[in-house]
């Protein structure tokens, strides 16, 4: 019989990897590999969900710019959500912050 870490994991998500700010890669297409959500993430601005995200560089076919990033924003974290309900990662993506002040991914 397996472990809850066997089947799952160990909870973790990527510790080995580097971690980037989330507004540190505006404007720069990544690949998305893949995401979870954390519920409830307590930050300076209240609690609120988060998605947290392993990018790949584009031309990297070696994995070796692989690294994790982290936003609450809201539409990120919807647009995340959808993504992993409908199994679409890989997928190419583009983080912006919209004129109207949000950040996105296109």
């Amino acid at each position: 019989m397996k472990t809850f870490s066997d089947a799952l994991g160990t909870g973790e998500f990527y510790p080995d990897l580097p971690q980037f700010p989330f507004t540190d890669l505006l404007g720069k297409p990544f690949i998305m590999v893949d995401a979870r959500i954390l519920p409830n993430l307590q930050t300076d601005y209240g609690s609120h969900d988060a998605a947290l995200m392993l990018f790949r560089e584009i031309d990297d076919t070696e994995k070796s710019s692989d690294f994790t990033t982290i936003s609450s924003g809201q539409v990120v974290v919807v647009r995340v959500k959808e993504a992993l309900s409908r199994k679409l990662l890989p997928l190419i993506c583009t983080p912006v912050k919209a004129e109207a002040g949000y950040y996105n991914l296109t």
